[in-house]
């Protein structure tokens, strides 16, 4: 399970340079800073030397989502789950990292087991978006799997445990997206909001904006 942490120039899909790590089967599960440029260019991927601004679609969106009941809007972490037709499960997590953070911090997302987690022989895949120094020292996302496995319980059991009792008595904010080897999907959060959408075998899709969910047709 590879990560790649500290990007120095931008890229336009940062999971494919994660990824291509598997492909190559090179040796590193990890890879950070300037060191990784050449490599990363050398195998094909698309910089982006003029950032364009974000898309029409994503401007759309932004006029168009909810805000919470503070009124406040929320930007945060891309994370994704999947399960494939021969039960294998993968996690993927992405981020622009914490407003205002110190140079070289690296938060929870690029960190197995914190931010972003899959085990096909736990059955489970998690990836997680919050207060990254919690999610780190807490392991929260292996957390949930390991709980789920090993305490006997379900995804939505070990996530609620760990997100709204262990991570919320310290005081650490941020929640969870679970997905098990059953196909079942939870997620679970203690924030204002967490924004989720979903789509099942049959190619129905819910959206989730707080505690309610939205069917798209």
């Amino acid at each position: 399970m590879p990560a790649i942490a500290l990007h120095t120039y931008p890229i336009q899909f940062p999971m494919r340079s994660a990824f291509m790590t598997i492909l190559r089967k090179w040796m590193w599960s990890a890879m950070q800073g300037r060191d990784r440029a050449a490599t990363r260019h050398s195998n094909g991927f698309k910089q982006l030397l003029h950032h364009a601004g974000p898309s029409s679609e994503y401007k759309q969106w932004l006029r168009s989502r909810p805000s919470d009941s503070s009124g406040e809007r929320h930007h945060g972490t891309t994370g994704a789950l999947a399960l494939d037709q021969k039960g294998n499960l993968a996690a993927g997590t992405t981020t622009g990292g914490t407003p205002w953070k110190l140079p070289g911090r690296v938060g929870d997302s690029p960190l197995i087991g914190a931010g972003t987690y899959a085990n096909n022989t736990l059955g489970c895949a998690v990836s997680g978006s919050g207060a990254g120094e919690y999610f780190i020292r807490n392991a929260i996302a292996a957390d949930v799997c390991h709980r789920a496995v090993y305490l006997h319980q379900g995804v939505e059991q070990a996530a609620e445990y760990v997100i709204n009792t262990e991570l919320k008595e310290q005081r650490g904010e941020g929640g969870v997206i679970v997905l098990n080897s059953d196909g079942h999907f939870v997620r679970v959060f203690n924030t204002a909001a967490f924004w989720v959408g979903y789509i099942d075998a049959n190619g129905n899709r819910w959206l989730s904006y707080f505690d309610d969910v939205e069917t798209v047709n």
